[in-house]
């Protein structure tokens, strides 16, 4: 397949401090993107997307409220934080 390359998912859905080992590529975001808004149907026949692992693991659409963390745009450090809750997708699988 290639190099490995990381893959970071920044989310208020996204699990704290979690580790997924599925083997995935980057036409996972594409499959994610195919499976939550489109019904699963594949863009363009479904070559690579429809073998590619799947990113839902990554995330908990069950959880709520979600803690927003404010950075110093200045330093990157953290600011100060709110709790707010999130608004649910719109067809989450």
């Amino acid at each position: 397949m290639g190099p490995r390359i990381p893959l970071l998912a920044i989310s208020p859905y996204s699990k704290s401090n979690y580790i997924d080992n599925t083997f995935t590529t980057q036409t996972s975001v594409v499959r994610f993107i195919e499976d939550n808004w489109l019904g699963g149907q594949r863009i363009g026949g479904g070559s690579a997307d429809a073998t590619t692992g799947s990113l839902e693991s990554m995330f908990d659409f069950q959880k709520a409220p979600f803690r927003r963390l404010f950075l110093n745009p200045e330093t990157g450090e953290p600011a100060g934080s709110t709790y707010s809750s999130p608004m649910p997708p719109s067809q989450p699988h």
